[in-house]
């Protein structure tokens, strides 16, 4: 394999455990952890993860550019990222491996992704490997091994231009049915019927140090659910809320929040204030996210206190690596005035109740796993704590409140 090939695949690995969603064009993945930015062109963007890229190369903070690193110097350089993000979960949730199912097997850009199922037939040698396995490795496994790493890769692998993925997945979908309904009820039976209707399947991470993660079901064939913009409740308790507006004093108050060490450290953020005018005025009706300022309700004259963001979890990166509905909503918050007082726990379930009395079932949050402060703050707030999963810029803790 060439040091190009080599490259590609590498970045594709990164993308798939982070659960990036690369659109055609420039692609930039900040490396903070090494002061370093993976940069590449993607010339196609694939639906089963395979997609390609060129000019892939490893880019400074101080303007230095090597344009063709070497593949072991990236790979090093995503896994000591990806390690910095706050260490894998020591238990994953869900259809995870007993310790009688044996280690991980050996796959990676060291030495090479798992064998796609082969054979003249590769639905049908994936089939007899599904009954051989059954009972012998979890279904988490067994989804990996066959569905993730064995067929969905062949879905891709003649490009676009020999047949679109989507009837190739859709070709596969009718396949993968077929022998559902043929199948005995049974295990069997049961994880075929979930391959195709569950919103995310499991995979074994290839550089993330986590040994599992979700990524979204490609093969689930469900429309786009409709979405409305949050609500945005305008009193929470003894705050008030409104829109943020993108000038003037709000646009400097929110930026300058944003620019703290202590911010910046968690959001990544630190943009001049053109750039958070952008950010607050895309905020608007239709986006799914609502830019609010919260106020003091009973003193006005007090200013802002702290900046949130409401937003549409199916619309936002949580929804490629969490199951989430389309009725559930999503915090961001930035305690800006009184930071460090005590404000952010009871400004969060101020806002948590809120939300829940406007008929959201769910509130969730998706603070930095590093953030021991911001996971205390939910928790007095009456978040619990559901899983730790990965997002294109962080590791994060999924939060959750459930509606009483």
């Amino acid at each position: 394999m060439t040091p190009d090939a080599r490259r590609e695949r590498i970045l594709r690995h990164a993308l798939l455990d982070i659960g990036a969603d690369p659109a055609p064009g420039p692609l930039v993945l900040p490396l903070p952890a090494v002061g370093m930015d993976v940069v590449a062109e993607v010339e196609h963007a694939s639906l089963v993860g395979l997609h390609r890229f060129s000019r892939i190369a490893l880019a400074t903070t101080d303007g230095a550019v090597d344009p063709h690193p070497g593949p072991d110097e990236l790979v090093a350089a995503l896994r000591t990222e990806l390690a910095a993000r706050g260490g894998p979960e020591p238990v994953p949730p869900g259809p995870v491996p007993a310790a009688a199912d044996g280690p991980a097997p050996e796959h990676g850009p060291a030495g090479g992704p798992p064998e796609p199922v082969g054979g003249t037939d590769p639905v049908a040698v994936a089939l007899a490997l599904l009954h051989h396995e059954a009972g012998r490795v979890s279904d988490a496994d067994l989804t990996d091994r066959v569905l993730v790493s064995g067929l969905l890769p062949l879905v891709g692998a003649t490009g676009p231009a020999a047949r679109p993925e989507r009837s190739q997945l859709a070709a596969l979908a009718e396949r993968l049915a077929a022998a559902r309904d043929a199948e005995r009820p049974g295990r069997v039976r049961r994880l075929l019927h979930q391959w195709l209707t569950a919103a995310h399947l499991w995979r074994r991470p290839v550089l993330h140090p986590a040994p599992w993660h979700r990524t979204p079901n490609s093969l689930r064939r469900a429309g786009a659910p409709a979405v409305t913009d949050p609500p945005v409740p305008g009193r929470a308790g003894e705050y008030r809320l409104r829109p943020a507006r993108p000038h003037g004093a709000d646009l400097r108050t929110v930026g300058d929040w944003m620019r703290r060490p202590e911010v910046v450290r968690f959001f990544g953020q630190p943009w001049p204030d053109e750039r958070w005018a952008r950010e607050l005025d895309g905020h608007g009706a239709g986006s799914g996210t609502a830019a609010v300022l919260v106020e003091p309700a009973g003193d006005p004259a007090a200013g802002p206190v702290a900046y949130l963001e409401i937003y549409r979890p199916v619309r936002h990166a949580l929804a490629r690596a969490f199951p989430v509905g389309p009725g559930d909503v999503g915090v961001h918050v930035c305690v800006g005035a009184a930071h460090r007082r005590g404000t952010g726990g009871a400004l969060l379930a101020a806002v948590a109740e809120a939300l829940t009395a406007a008929g959201c079932p769910r509130v969730l949050a998706e603070p930095d796993a590093r953030n021991t402060a911001a996971r205390r703050a939910f928790g007095r707030a009456g978040f619990d704590e559901a899983e730790r999963i990965a997002l294109p810029h962080k590791d994060a803790v999924v939060m959750v409140r459930t509606a009483a």
